[in-house]
């Protein structure tokens, strides 16, 4: 059988940055900045898509959005509800010796507690999301003899998945905000396809990693 990949040495990283969010958090000159309540993010994003039934093409680069509310239940302590969107091509190939094209799609669906610290105009946050991502080829095309168009449905699954990740807020008044940077680790329970595909066993469950880039503009209310 197969191993699994262990998981990667995000988790390491993700569990330090919580141990010093915590720390910074009960100095006493945090927290002077100016709060509010809750905070709504819009922005761009960039992804490392994991392939569907494709191991020899484990990761894609996929570009696209990312939007956020979170509530605040005090100045260091809040909830966020996380919902992205990220695409990308596959390889192109032929379809009865005309070209075609293929979409890669990736949405995730995430929420969970979101730790914050407040330093002046800088706001720093690390959040443990989870919930779901949906992973999709998209519609394929061919061009056929006759100069018409050949189109598919393609075929999506949906995952269990969780999001380790932080980012670091400059605010720019009372009520907006710049996310310069907003990085995860999006972690899916996906079917590994190497021994279905090539050894002839079952496929093989296993945790897969997703690399994701954030930045945009942050609304305070």
């Amino acid at each position: 059988m197969n191993k699994l990949r262990k998981p990667c040495q995000w988790y390491l990283i993700v569990l330090l940055s919580c141990i010093g969010f915590l720390t910074v958090a009960n100095h006493p000159v945090w927290g002077q900045s100016d709060y509010k309540n809750g905070k709504v993010f819009a922005g761009y994003s960039y992804a490392r898509i994991p392939t569907i039934e494709t191991p020899f093409l484990s990761h894609r680069n996929g570009n696209g959005w990312n939007f956020s509310v979170s509530a605040n239940i005090n100045r260091f302590l809040g909830v966020t509800a996380d919902f992205g969107g990220q695409y990308g091509n596959l390889p192109s190939g032929t379809y009865a010796g005309r070209p075609i094209s293929l979409s890669l799609r990736f949405h995730e669906f995430l929420v969970g507690p979101r730790l914050m610290t407040h330093n002046g105009s800088v706001t720093g946050f690390a959040h443990f999301l989870m919930g779901g991502v949906r992973r999709s080829i998209g519609v394929f095309s061919a061009s056929a003899p006759d100069g018409s168009s050949i189109r598919s449905t393609g075929y999506g699954k949906n995952e269990f998945a969780m999001g380790f990740g932080g980012g670091l807020d400059i605010n720019l008044n009372n009520r907006f905000a710049l996310r310069a940077a907003q990085v995860d680790d999006i972690i899916m329970n996906d079917y590994t396809y190497t021994g279905c595909c090539f050894s002839g066993g079952p496929p093989l469950r296993g945790w897969r990693h997703s690399f994701r880039l954030a930045t945009g503009i942050v609304f305070k209310f």
